[in-house]
């Protein structure tokens, strides 16, 4: 929405937990799946869009919009409606998305290494206790460094940590966890309404807490200055990891990705994962 201020551009939030739309008058619709399809299916509530006009349609995180059971019908739909061009974006790239696109009619363009975190971050693997909490504390200098915490002190303001905690955190107590412990935090997740997380977010942004506690809702689509990620728990999916590490070391900046693993737990994790992970690293290692 920032960046068109001013420019007279009308600009929609088509998603869930916003209104629906009372007109279609706007140059750009920022949609979700779900909220977009009221407004284009005829049995399904909500103003219908002219798409006759339409002219791009911008897909981020392709490779995951692409995998999703609602995304190929409603796209055949606009391709019904409209003559447009489609432009894919994301860090990550996978066979759906090369079954998507058109192999004979289509542009590729790439920045830096596809499906690999940046060089820019800094990976660290920590071994943990699943059973208990871990935290680190101290700030990016060419180390990490890395202290015990006591209840009630305070972190040096020239050691603040901005970090990223991703985990279901609707299921556990961080956000009071770390206040009790005098660590300002919010949590970002999807049971937010968009305003909520915005303000949240901004909290984070202004440095007025130290700490964001997110889910895998915001490993995707998200630039803000982040020295710390840590990964609390393991993604499912190696891609998953490369765009929660991707939070930090973002526009030339350094960053560090710390990935907790109880190696004394098999269950909560998947091997293939950390078999890539692995395999990545070595290959990096050796060039």
């Amino acid at each position: 929405m920032e960046l068109v201020k001013d420019t007279g551009l009308i600009v929609r939030m088509i998603a869930g937990k916003t209104e629906f739309l009372l007109d279609t008058y706007f140059n750009i619709g920022i949609c979700s799946i779900g909220r977009f399809a009221n407004h284009v299916y005829p049995d399904l509530p909500g103003v219908k869009i002219n798409l006759k006009a339409l002219k791009y349609v911008v897909i981020d995180e392709a490779d995951k919009m692409v995998l999703l059971d609602e995304f190929l019908p409603l796209y055949c739909k606009l391709k019904e409606k409209a003559i447009f061009t489609t432009m894919l974006f994301s860090a990550t790239n996978n066979s759906s998305v090369k079954d998507f696109i058109d192999a004979e009619n289509h542009f590729a363009f790439y920045c830096g290494t596809p499906n690999t975190v940046a060089t820019s971050v800094r990976q660290k693997f920590w071994h943990i206790n699943s059973r208990s909490l871990s935290r680190v504390f101290g700030v990016f200098r060419e180390a990490t460094i890395v202290e015990p915490y006591e209840a009630g002190e305070k972190p040096h303001p020239f050691d603040a940590i901005y970090c990223m905690l991703c985990r279901d955190i609707k299921k556990m107590n961080w956000i009071y966890v770390l206040t009790l412990c005098g660590i300002p935090a919010v949590s970002v997740h999807s049971g937010q309404m968009p305003e909520d997380r915005q303000r949240f977010l901004q909290y984070f942004i202004r440095g007025e807490v130290q700490v964001m506690v997110a889910t895998n809702l915001l490993t995707r689509g998200t630039d803000i200055q982040v020295d710390y990620v840590i990964n609390y728990d393991l993604p499912v999916e190696y891609s998953e990891y490369i765009h929660r590490c991707g939070r930090t070391g973002r526009n030339q900046q350094k960053g560090v990705a710390i990935t907790c693993i109880d190696f004394d737990n098999h269950d909560d994790y998947n091997p293939a994962v950390l078999q890539q992970i692995v395999l990545v690293l070595s290959s990096a290692a050796s060039d």
